[in-house]
This record gives structure tokens, sequence and C-alpha cells, in this order.
């Protein structure tokens, strides 16, 4: 009984370091994006509207892909006299192949000038990483850094986990604000710029772009992280540096490894960081405690 009990306590204790990770890529998804380029203050601006949406899949490599189609709905040409087309009719184009690994939680497309497959998005990086996605839609499209994990609201959606980079937000389970494929901030001429003007699912669509930061119950404080450098093999707390905590390691059979007291951003260093890739922690502090997981190499 004592034993069974143990078990049961270790799966608890276990399964509540998992976060549940929202797919990006499911059927029934539908990205509206516009894009806007102007060349001056007081002419009119081209404005083309377009939907992407999944269709099916197919193999590459042996490798199963969505299979990624857009659609051109609406345009503006330039001219301060042009009237718009409102729906140009125009039939749904095939963009590229995309896979989603629901393990590493990244998102690929597959490149078939190179016939591999590139990098889109990493919805398991952590604070103070630098993002450098290996494909792109449309022209400059830089690395992006993360500069904070947040948890709000978009798209009539709650509880969004978000990336804040130094360009613009990236949203798991829906891309970033310039739309599926585009990297936030990624501006292909003068003042032109894509942007996620909808958010489509099952449940309906929203154009709710608006992101708002979550209650107390799943702020930011709630959700303190540690960060790991490959690098320096260190560790240090993404809290407030004047505050002290105390961070708890556990192996993924429940055993404790250590405990440290540090303070926000200080550096430290564990003495045995045993024989699992991937560390449980608690951090603890002034009555509060936080949960989580990282990957060490």
């Amino acid at each position: 009984m004592k034993k069974n009990l143990f078990i049961l306590l270790l799966f608890a204790f276990v399964n509540g370091f998992s976060q549940v990770y929202t797919t990006l890529l499911k059927e029934g998804n539908k990205w509206w994006v516009y894009y806007r380029e102007g060349w001056c203050d007081i002419c009119n601006a081209q404005y083309k509207a377009s939907y992407i949406f999944i269709d099916g899949e197919a193999t590459a490599n042996g490798v199963t892909y969505k299979k990624i189609y857009s659609n051109l709905y609406h345009i503006t040409p330039y001219s301060p006299f042009g009237d718009g087309v409102p729906n140009t009719n125009n039939p749904d184009v095939f963009e590229c192949l995309m896979r989603e690994d629901i393990n590493t939680r990244k998102v690929f497309v597959f490149d078939s000038s190179t016939n591999t497959e590139k990098l889109l998005y990493d919805f398991s990086a952590q604070i103070g990483a630098t993002i450098n996605s290996e494909w792109k839609w449309g022209p400059n499209n830089w690395p992006v850094n993360i500069d904070n994990i947040l948890y709000g609201s978009v798209f009539g959606k709650n509880n969004i986990k978000t990336f804040q980079t130094d360009s613009g937000f990236i949203y798991e389970g829906i891309g970033s604000q310039s739309g599926l494929f585009t990297r936030p901030g990624s501006q292909p001429f003068e003042i032109g710029a894509y942007w996620l003007d909808c958010f489509e699912d099952v449940s309906g669509k929203s154009c709710n772009s608006q992101f708002v930061l979550g209650t107390s119950e799943n702020s930011l404080e709630k959700n303190l992280t540690l960060y790991y450098s490959k690098e320096n093999q260190d560790f240090k707390i993404l809290g407030n540096p004047s505050q002290d905590y105390k961070v708890s390691f556990y192996e993924s059979t429940g055993r404790l490894l250590q405990e440290i007291s540090a303070k926000g951003k200080q550096n430290f260093f564990l003495k045995s960081k045993g024989k699992s890739k991937i560390l449980l922690y608690t951090i603890t502090s002034q009555g509060k405690s936080w949960k989580g997981k990282i990957m060490i190499q």
C-alpha cells in the first residue's frame, strides 16, 4: 500500500512539471494576414489580404508534412483614386509543406529547392535565447531575441504562452503577430509589413489581435523560470535581483539532487547534475513557489 502511494505521489509530482503544449498545425486553423505597403504619407497604400490554411498531407523524404495554401481575397492598388477589388476570386495557391514536432515543440518547413527542412519556430526557447529561423516568407527575416515569456489573452484565446521578442510577439499555437510564416518586425520594403489580422480555428474566428497580460494567477511572476547556459553550464533565476530564492533540483525519479540559495539573475553552478538530461526544479521565495523542468547537456 505504501509503495503504491509513493508511486502515485511521484507521478503527480512529475506530472506537475509538465506543461500542455498548444499545437500550431491543426486542421481547421486559418490565418487571416494582410500586407500593407506605402511609399508616401499622402498616397494610398497598397493593401493585400490573404488567408492561409491547411489542406491535407504529403510525404517528402519519407516524412509526413501538412500542405499549406494561401488565397489572395482582397487587394487595393496604388493610387489615391483606386477603388480596390473586394474579392479577386483568385484560386488557392500552394505555399509549402510544414510539419510540427510535438516532443521538441519545433515547427519545420520543407525547402524543395534544397530538398531539406528548415526551422521556422522553436516554442521550447527560453528567455535570453536568440532564435535564427532558417526559413522565411518574403525578404528581411532577421534573428529575434527572447526578452520575456508571458501568458495572456489574444485572438479570443486565454492563457496563451507568448514569447516577447525585441521586435514583437510570437504566440504558441497561433504563430507570430505577423502571421504564420513571417517573423514579427519583418519589413520587406520602406514601410511595408505583414500583420496577422485574424486567427480562426474550429471554435470560431477572432480579430482581436491586442495581447493582454493574464491575471495574477498566470502572470509573469507566477511563471518564474530558470535559465541554463549551455556555453557556461551555469544557471540563473530570471527574477528580481534584490530578492532571495531557494532552488531545489530533482532527477526525473523525484530524487533530490541539490538545494541552492541565490538572488535573481545571479549565476550559480550545480555540483552534480545526475544522469538525466532533464532536471525538475522548484523555486521558493516569500511563501510562493514555482515548478518547472529544464534540459541540460
